[in-house]
């Protein structure tokens, strides 16, 4: 590429008699914004400790800045400040700075700090000119700065460096924070700790990785990641180590930072030897990972804005989900499917390297980020976010569904793994909850439900995540009316806004005196089946379009609950729901379930609790929202039945028959709604 050029020195331009720091030359279309942000980078100050006249003793300072454009691509800048003895007065400390103007893309392909001791630096300009801008642009090869990425393992193959190396990325992935970075030990070594750092980022990131490998006052260094002395303007106080991530190299003490699953993998694959084997391929999968979706909990895909995120870390966790699955879908594409079972160890051996409160913190942190509301308006995304114009892009609603499926795919397996399932719950409905409690969070927490409705179980981790989820956040809501109130009246005008209602029903009368009804009860039930065995469903069907709603839902719900085979009956439950009000159809469903409960029928509570577990994928094809109402309503109606003391034995025997044998996976979820 052809890149502009800039010096900068003190000397006197004999032309105008001006003298002391200046631009002594620079290329043609250099702006004055960006000579401006130049001048601000290339001051340079000779350490304390350095004999003045050593000149080759004083630190090199390679620096590169980024301002992100206002029509997608940036401007990258990058200068090499030197000592070069005195000035035009003969006064020590003189200075000369050569800066390149290079395209983003070209900085994606080759990392800047790839240009350390690179042989396009001028040291001085011997040339007397009489305009500034005189200087041609300079044609940079990429085959001229690559970087010999053996320098860097060597560099790092002493134990204290490796367990420094996954905290400056951890520290790097978690830039987003605010917190920069600050690295005191020569500026070789830091050229090599940002070499490291720049080559194990995916390629969208590497324009954003701003450094100066030397800076005699960081404090007031604009860059990601600044180098500096011992004998700098930086203090290093313990103030210092919590509000930067300090690596002081030379006195062996680091800040601490929470850990970062992606810094783990990625320091893993480069510290076994399998950097050219298989990081080229997890960057190609992150690139796909971003195209995924337009909205992500921390920003837009494929435009990463101007900090390195933590997209990186739920891709990574990502990953580990897919290597569990033995990369049976297709959520990362390419060779990295292809990777096989020697990268899913280093994966795997990834992980064993956070511990599980790390994984817990991790965890919590990814939530709350992707849903929390500090997460959601702090990432810059509105509650009714404006799509770009790109022809992948998905509408707003799809993509908002998208991203947060993507969160829950990711996260909940892990914490499945981890045996950290009641965490996961834990931290998400706190939340969903609190976003629920505020009017500038609540369209998102109305989002957020909406993709829960839109999604259907199968598309879910494994584990009835679905199932799970509306059967705690209908115990969330019954426990706090208010928090009901406000979801309902956030909801209004979505299509399963009267989906709600299931949670808030009224008690049923024939519930409310079910403990002087049973014997009497059960007789008129058992006669109501008897007639109706051995009917067929088309018969049943047609015999109901001939009856008024009550007789239909009647004997609707007497023909699904009647045979033995509960799960294969259960099938008509759409059309009888579609045929009715909801509140009618869930009133009879309920009685019908308390029967079965007084009943203490075991086989047939067991059918239908599997129907909807297991098989709710066949009815929410055609009626979304009943599976999601079964659940929301569930808790609630065996909470209350389970009050009546005749029911009390049903708990026992669902227990001895499901729980304890282990062949009903899902029987732990209802578990606590009947008292055990």
């Amino acid at each position: 590429m052809d890149a502009r050029q800039y010096y900068y020195t003190s000397y006197v331009h004999k032309a105008s008699g001006k003298a002391g720091f200046q631009i002594k030359a620079m290329s043609e279309g250099i702006s004055p914004d960006q000579q401006a942000a130049l001048a601000r980078l290339i001051e340079y100050r000779i350490p304390t400790s350095c004999d003045v006249s050593a000149i080759e003793t004083h630190p090199l300072a390679l620096r590169y800045f980024y301002e992100s454009g206002r029509e997608g691509s940036g401007s990258c800048m990058l200068l090499c400040s030197r000592s070069c003895g005195s000035d035009e007065h003969g006064r020590p400390g003189n200075f000369f700075a050569h800066a390149l103007l290079l395209e983003e893309e070209f900085c994606r392909r080759v990392p800047p700090i790839a240009f350390w001791q690179s042989a396009y630096w001028q040291g001085h300009d011997p040339v007397e000119r009489e305009e500034i801008i005189s200087l041609p642009t300079l044609s940079v090869s990429e085959r001229a700065v690559e970087f010999d990425l053996e320098r860097i393992w060597r560099f790092l193959a002493h134990e204290k460096r490796r367990d420094w190396l996954y905290k400056l990325l951890c520290a790097v992935v978690q830039s987003s924070s605010g917190r920069r970075i600050v690295i005191i030990d020569s500026a070789e070594h830091v050229a090599m700790w940002i070499a490291a750092v720049s080559y194990l980022l995916p390629p969208v990131y590497r324009p954003l990785l701003t450094f100066a490998t030397y800076h005699h006052n960081p404090y007031q260094a604009p860059y990601l990641i600044t180098g500096t002395t011992l004998d700098s303007f930086f203090r290093a106080s313990s103030d210092d180590y919590l509000t930067y991530f300090v690596l002081n190299a030379q006195e062996d003490r680091v800040s601490s930072v929470a850990a970062s699953p992606y810094a783990s993998l990625a320091v893993q694959i480069a510290l076994a030897g399998s950097y050219e084997q298989y990081m080229p391929s997890l960057f190609a999968a992150y690139e796909s990972y971003l195209r995924r979706a337009v909205y992500t909990p921390f920003g837009v895909h494929g435009k990463p804005g101007t900090a390195i995120d933590e997209r990186l870390d739920l891709f990574a966790l990502a990953v580990n989900v897919q290597c569990r699955q033995q990369f049976e879908n297709d959520v990362m594409e390419g060779s990295f499917a292809r990777l096989g079972s020697a990268f899913c160890e280093l994966v795997w051996r990834a992980e064993g390297a956070l511990s599980r409160e790390e994984y817990m913190e991790v965890i919590a942190r990814y939530l709350s980020t992707g849903m929390h509301i500090d997460g959601m308006v702090g990432a810059g995304l509105s509650p009714t976010p404006t799509i770009p114009s790109i022809s992948h892009h998905q509408p707003a609603d799809e993509a908002t569904a998208n991203d947060h499926l993507l969160l829950v795919q990711t996260l909940f397996p892990l914490s499945q793994r981890l045996k950290m399932v009641e965490h996961f719950w834990q931290v998400y409905l706190d939340g969903l909850c609190e976003a629920l409690t505020r009017p500038d969070t609540l369209p998102r927490a109305v989002e957020m439900l909406d993709s829960w409705f839109r999604s259907s179980p199968s598309v879910l981790p494994y584990g009835y995540v679905a199932q799970h989820f509306w059967l705690l956040l209908s115990a969330r809501l019954r426990q706090d009316g208010k928090l009901l109130q406000a979801l309902q009246a956030g909801a209004t005008g979505r299509s399963w806004s009267a989906s709600l209602q299931v949670i808030s029903a009224q008690r049923n009368p024939a519930q409310a005196l079910l403990s002087q009804q049973v014997i009497t009860g059960w007789q008129i039930v058992s006669r109501r089946w008897s007639r109706v065995i051995g009917r067929s469903a088309a018969d049943e069907l047609g015999e109901m379009g001939k009856m008024s709603k009550a007789q239909a839902l009647d004997e609707g719900l007497s023909q699904i609950f009647a045979s033995d085979d509960i799960i294969g009956q259960h099938r008509l439950c759409a059309q009888l729901y579609t045929s009715l009000t909801p509140a009618h159809f869930w009133s009879g469903y309920w009685q019908r379930v308390t029967e079965l409960l007084m009943a203490h029928d075991v086989e047939r509570l067991l059918a239908l609790f599997s129907f909807w577990f297991d098989h709710a994928d066949e009815v929410w094809k055609s009626v979304p929202a009943l599976p999601q109402e079964f659940f929301l309503g569930a808790g609630g109606m065996l909470e209350r039945t389970m009050q009546v003391q005749r029911i009390h034995g049903i708990a026992s025997l669902l227990r001895d028959r499901a729980g304890n044998k282990g062949m009903y996976r899902w029987y732990g979820l209802i578990a606590p709604y009947l008292g055990g």
